[in-house]
């Protein structure tokens, strides 16, 4: 008798054997595991021929998945990474056409301040052209008309004094008496005084 347990001592001719590798159709892949393991461990037993494990091997280990990696699992991974392929190429997509709007955009702001430009740069051009504008530059070089006294004026003058003409104080129509403050309210409070 061996160490072990019953299930796995049970030889691999006594499963069912609806299926060409000798498992039923409707086995989960645990019970076909168990299978395989115990006709392993019946082929290790001595007296059994090393042909046996290899025919065992051959047969048995080639239905079984590899790291629980079935047809249906690669097939749903495989999917999935296309599926993603195509939504990363989606994303990326989406992000060159905010791209390029956001840049269209640029260029029409671009575009509308040269319009501005080149409108301002007619304008002046058309200004400049103006005989009204050209003698006026003219008077600045001291070109004016003959009846006309050209003058300027110093590049540092000094500042005028308090009664010059022109100045507030000396104004036509200015009051020349001087109140005090405290004599505006009291002809306000208490009328003008007599």
């Amino acid at each position: 008798m061996s160490d072990w347990p019953d299930s796995f001592d049970a030889d691999p001719e006594d499963a069912p054997t609806s299926d060409p590798d000798g498992f039923a159709s409707d086995d989960p892949p645990e019970s076909r595991l168990q299978s395989v393991l115990a006709g392993i461990r019946t082929a290790l037993r001595p007296g059994r021929q090393s042909d046996a494990l290899s025919s065992l091997a051959a047969s048995e280990l080639a239905t079984l998945s590899v790291a629980g990696l079935t047809r249906r699992r690669t097939l749903i991974a495989v999917a999935l990474l296309v599926m993603a392929w195509v939504v990363f190429t989606f994303v990326q997509q989406v992000g060159q056409a905010a791209a390029i709007t956001t840049r269209a955009d640029e260029m029409r702001t671009a575009n509308a301040a040269l319009e501005a430009r080149v409108r301002a740069a007619q304008e002046e051009l058309i200004r400049i052209q103006d005989p009204a504008y050209i003698e006026q530059q003219a008077r600045a070089y001291r070109l004016g008309e003959d009846n006309e006294i050209p003058f300027a004026l110093a590049a540092d003058p000094p500042p005028l004094g308090p009664d010059a003409p022109g100045s507030a104080s000396n104004r036509v129509g200015a009051d020349a008496s001087t109140t005090t403050p405290l004599e505006r309210w009291l002809s306000l409070l208490f009328g003008p005084l007599r």
